[in-house]
């Protein structure tokens, strides 16, 4: 059993838990139980569950639909009830969420529910990016490969004052969420050589995760400098707990919306956010077949410098001997290998031709011959 909540009337709890799914090969299984009493009803509870690796992304649709069918089972549509991100500032009331079609990534990673008008830019390992008609833009499921600099070990990984190795980002553990996601579009811009975003923040809330780390949920305006002026931003942001070396996990899902569409589009953004399911065994399936064929190339790439190596010591040797006026003969009846002065060499490779030979570099022997 993990966190317990229990909202303000006391007429509803929650808890959060993980089994090990003994039927299912010891599978873990993370899920979500939620106890509702009534005084003019009968009780009702739910359980949402899913795998435990997929259940921090997929608990949002999972509500989502316990939603859909709780007002179907009372007689209210769908579309009936106003459903608002956590960190969105209140306000007068925004349009009913737009209809979503289901967008299915073309890698079979996941799937998405846009509206009409918005059309996917890229999907691939969990990784969506969409656009919309009217310069709406959406990033979810970005894994971000982090380092903490107060850490050794990924100390050991940085230089001094330089930014960052590779695609890594370098944020201490546990910054403010805020100065985090701040921190993050910064180093990314740096890294594609950029101007940062201006960022203002101006609501956080903590999600409730299962199997460790933290889930914020962001909202504010961000500025680009894309000519677009400033947007306004719902970010949510993972962080998986500490990692080998220091590191750690960050997995952002963002949308921003021009200002004057912000209120009218409130409740689709959150519909959206319900939406987004990622299939975490097509993620993995796919995150091993590069690393496989990163360790093919690198495998390639040290046996061709290898040979080059090899080659080189060859000639090195080569160029040796002929310095030394030294050569190498081959016995060819025990299929034996040694280097003589040129003066000797040339008495056995006459007085026996069928037996002793001159051994050329490119059948130099390594460990004997270089």
């Amino acid at each position: 059993m993990g966190r317990l909540l229990q909202d303000h009337s006391g007429a509803v709890l929650a808890a959060f838990f993980s089994v090990t799914s003994k039927n299912e090969g010891n599978k873990p299984i993370a899920g979500l139980v939620i106890v509702s009493v009534s005084q003019t009803g009968p009780a009702r509870a739910a359980v949402l569950t899913d795998d435990a690796n997929r259940f921090p992304t997929t608990l949002n649709s999972l509500f989502q639909r316990l939603k859909t069918e709780v007002n179907a089972g009372a007689g209210v549509s769908p579309g009936a009830q106003e459903v608002q991100p956590a960190a969105e500032p209140s306000g007068a009331a925004s349009a009913p969420a737009a209809p979503l079609r289901q967008a299915a990534f073309p890698d079979g990673s996941g799937v998405i529910g846009l509206p009409a008008g918005w059309s996917v830019i890229n999907a691939q390992k969990g990784d969506v990016a969409a656009r919309g008609p009217r310069g709406e833009k959406l990033r979810f499921g970005i894994a971000i490969s982090v380092l903490d600099p107060r850490n050794p070990q990924s100390r050991a990984l940085m230089r001094p004052g330089a930014p960052a190795p590779g695609a890594f980002l370098a944020i201490p553990y546990g910054t403010d969420p805020a100065v985090t996601y701040k921190m993050a579009n910064a180093q990314i811009a740096e890294k594609m050589r950029k101007e940062p975003p201006a960022i203002n923040v101006t609501a956080v809330k903590e999600l409730p995760i299962t199997g460790g780390g933290k889930s914020y949920l962001l909202g504010g305006d961000i500025d680009a400098h894309d000519g677009q002026g400033p947007m306004q931003m719902v970010v949510q942001m993972i962080i998986s707990q500490p990692m080998a070396l220091g590191g750690y996990q960050m997995t952002v899902f963002q949308v921003m919306i021009p200002q004057a569409l912000a209120q009218e589009e409130k409740a689709t953004v959150a519909a959206i956010f319900h939406s987004y399911q990622a299939n975490g065994r097509v993620i993995q399936s796919e995150i091993n077949s590069e690393m496989a064929q990163t360790k093919r190339m690198t495998d390639d790439f040290t046996a061709n410098v290898r040979q080059r190596m090899d080659s080189s010591d060859r000639q090195t040797q080569a160029f040796c001997n002929l310095l030394l006026d030294q050569s190498v003969v081959r016995d060819t009846q025990y299929n034996a290998h040694g280097t003589f002065s040129d003066g000797l060499s040339d008495a056995l490779v006459q007085s026996n031709p069928n037996r002793f030979e001159y051994v050329p570099p490119s059948q130099y022997v390594k460990g004997i011959d270089y």
